[in-house]
C-alpha cells in the first residue's frame, strides 16, 4: 500500500488524512488516463515493429532466392569445366 506523507522542517513525519489519499490517487489515474503522449510513442514502435519484421522476411526470401541461383551458376560453371 502506498502511504503519502507531509515532511515539515523542524517536525516528524505527518500522514496525509485518507480523503487527500483518494484525492489524489484519483487525480492521478484520471491525467494518466487522459494524457495520450506515450500513446504515439506506442503506436511509432509498433509500426518500426511491423517494417523491421517485412525487412527481415524479405531479406530471408530473397537470400534463399539469391543463394539457389548462386548454386545453380556454380553448378553449371563446375559442368563446364570438366
Amino acid at each position: 500500500m502506498v502511504s503519502a506523507w507531509i515532511f515539515e522542517i523542524g517536525d516528524e513525519a505527518k500522514p496525509l488524512p485518507t480523503s487527500v489519499k483518494r484525492d489524489s490517487m484519483k487525480s492521478l489515474i484520471k491525467r494518466l488516463c487522459d494524457d495520450d503522449r506515450g500513446l504515439t510513442a506506442v503506436e511509432y514502435s509498433l509500426i518500426a515493429l511491423v517494417i523491421l519484421v517485412g525487412i527481415v522476411v524479405s531479406v530471408q526470401i530473397m537470400g534463399n532466392v539469391v543463394k539457389s541461383s548462386f548454386s545453380t551458376v556454380g553448378s553449371a560453371v563446375n559442368s563446364t569445366s570438366h
